[in-house]
């Protein structure tokens, strides 16, 4: 479970993993749960990835897919091909 804006309304979204019968959704507290993918994760966090005041959802989809980002709420990046140990995202600059 991870929280942020994800659709830059000024108000965090909820992202949670449903587990491997009902995947990924986000819930918008004004709109309802949107499903975002139907794989389930080893882990998600939110962070924006591209700077632009806009919550992206980075996803670890385990061995077999990798690590995956959701960009501005509507696509999917592949970040690498491996899955990591852990996930962190922060301002490193």
């Amino acid at each position: 479970m991870a929280g942020g804006d994800v659709n830059r309304d000024g108000r965090d979204e909820l992202v949670i993993d449903f587990g491997p019968a009902y995947g990924i959704w986000v819930r918008n507290f004004s709109v309802g749960w949107s499903h975002v993918n139907t794989q389930s994760s080893q882990d998600v966090i939110l962070g924006d990835i591209n700077n632009n005041g806009q919550a992206d959802i980075l996803v670890d989809f385990g061995p077999v897919w990798g690590l995956w980002i959701y960009v501005d709420n509507a696509s999917w990046i592949q970040a690498h091909t491996l899955n990591p140990e852990g996930l962190a995202i922060g301002d490193l600059n």
